[in-house]
């Protein structure tokens, strides 16, 4: 199941749609393939301290703690197809808009990425 929440009052910001698009497909592919049978995927806006707040929530399986800090570093995964390259590409492009990401995981429960991004008036 998938839920959105898409704040209503968040003001216009200057983004690169391609890349956004990438930002979103990536981790919103990522957290589908974590998800169980019956599982939800959680996609909220929000607009806090002059950034945009998007936030993705799955209750997947979760990445184990000891792979946690290694996400978003080049050619680091834990799958045999994977090529390490879609979150350090995900970070780079929040961080080229001025904004920044986290990531929470807890094992059994699933994984949040939060990314904040200032709105700048367009």
């Amino acid at each position: 199941m998938i839920q959105v929440s898409l704040e209503d009052d968040i003001p216009n910001f200057q983004f690169d749609p391609r890349q956004f698009k990438e930002v979103l497909n990536n981790i919103m592919q990522n957290a589908l393939k974590a998800l169980k049978s019956g599982g939800v995927l959680q996609i909220k806006t929000a607009c806090k301290d002059k950034n945009i707040i998007i936030t993705i929530k799955d209750t997947g399986h979760g990445i184990p703690a000891k792979h946690l800090e290694n996400i978003f570093t080049p050619f680091f995964s834990t799958k045999e197809e994977g090529l390490g390259l879609g979150l350090p590409i995900v970070e780079k492009i929040i961080e080229s808009h001025g904004g920044k990401i986290c990531c929470t995981s807890t094992e059994g429960e699933g994984t949040v990425f939060e990314m904040s991004i200032p709105h700048k008036k367009v």
